[in-house]
């Protein structure tokens, strides 16, 4: 352990995030904990979102908080600033829908979940944050993955590390202006001659609605059983190729809207990334276009009633669009997805 420390710290040492140097720059202090600021990022690394195991399954282990702060202790021991985050605490008043610009980034936590970010990042190109991740994904062990722990973990396809579906995000509680990135040749073969994709978008910005992340999901507190595991992962588990289907498809059905009862149809567009596909309404050629703030009243989350039976944390329930939009006995729901609790206006991005 003490020789793979020394590696990790001389590989880490070479990088500079944000300005700071990870080894020996880094408090690492065992029970301390390290909430996620607005200050951190704007680009950090989901490295986990983690979960208390309730009802049946449950069984004596670390609670979600217990390993969130776990984590966040062993990557800060080898020098990569790490934090949690929860939904549950968030103190930070979200932007009015007339604050478009400055609209909150959010990373979409189920009700309970703790997410462990990690790193300081100017952008999603940065060549430190590809090697930070990379390393997470490849080489971190954690002692959270201790069968003794009680870990569920979410298997990701060709991922066998437990944090093989860690991902670069934004900050959820950061809300200065975000560098654009510049489009790779990987990333135009991602979207080029693909469904709906944002690359032919004509305008200059365009309302992020839905995003579908592969990150890495894990359950405390429970062992692995075979019963427990598939429910686990037909309910977290998730990969790259099917974030992307479910994008596509959900541009396909904005698009013919009407079709499911709508009262208009959507232009609806989609771009991926290594990390992710989004979804995005509208093209504009400012972001005070008129037209953005009823997409964002109509997209984003609103606040939570009695009367649509669902429990939310922040109190802030997502818009959703089913198929069709009022199911029947004779026209039953076929399908549903969720939006992004807090839309953003984006740039489109531009191949050079």
């Amino acid at each position: 352990m003490h020789a793979f420390r020394n590696f990790a710290c001389v590989l880490l040492a070479m990088l500079s995030v944000s300005g700071t140097a990870y080894c020996g720059r880094v408090e690492a202090i065992q029970g301390k904990r390290y909430t996620l600021t607005h200050q951190h990022g704007p680009w950090m690394i989901l490295v986990a979102s983690l979960s208390d195991v309730k009802g049946a399954n449950h069984t004596d282990g670390l609670t979600a908080w217990e390993a969130a702060d776990t984590i966040v202790y062993e990557l800060r021991t080898k020098g990569i600033p790490a934090y949690t985050y929860s939904v549950d605490e968030e103190t930070v008043e979200l932007d009015g829908a007339n604050s478009v610009q400055n609209a909150a980034r959010r990373v979409i936590a189920r009700q309970g979940e703790i997410c462990v970010l990690a790193g300081n990042f100017k952008s999603i190109d940065d060549d430190d944050a590809q090697k930070v991740l990379k390393w997470i994904k490849k080489k971190y062990s954690s002692s959270i993955a201790d069968e003794k722990k009680g870990g569920l973990f979410a298997k990701t396809p060709g991922q066998p590390s437990p944090f093989g579906g860690a991902i670069l995000t934004i900050n959820p509680i950061y809300s200065g202006e975000i560098q654009t990135r510049k489009l790779d040749e990987e990333i135009i073969g991602l979207n080029s001659g693909a469904p709906y994709s944002l690359l032919e978008n004509k305008g200059r910005y365009t309302l992020q609605v839905a995003t579908f992340a592969g990150g890495s999901v894990v359950q405390v507190g429970n062992q692995s059983s075979t019963k427990a595991m598939a429910m686990f992962e037909k309910n977290f588990g998730s990969n790259l190729v099917n974030c992307a289907k479910e994008a596509i498809a959900l541009a396909e059905a904005l698009r013919t809207a009407s079709k499911y009862g709508y009262d208009s149809d959507y232009e609806a567009w989609v771009f991926h990334d290594q990390y992710r596909s989004i979804v995005t309404v509208g093209s504009f050629s400012s972001k005070q276009d008129p037209r953005i703030v009823p997409l964002v009243q109509l997209f984003g989350g609103r606040a939570g009633t009695p009367d649509n039976n669902i429990i939310s944390d922040d109190g802030i329930v997502p818009a959703t669009f089913t198929i069709p939009q009022k199911p029947t006995v004779q026209n039953p729901l076929k399908k549903q997805w969720y939006f992004d609790k807090q839309p953003r206006v984006m740039t489109v991005p531009i191949v050079k």
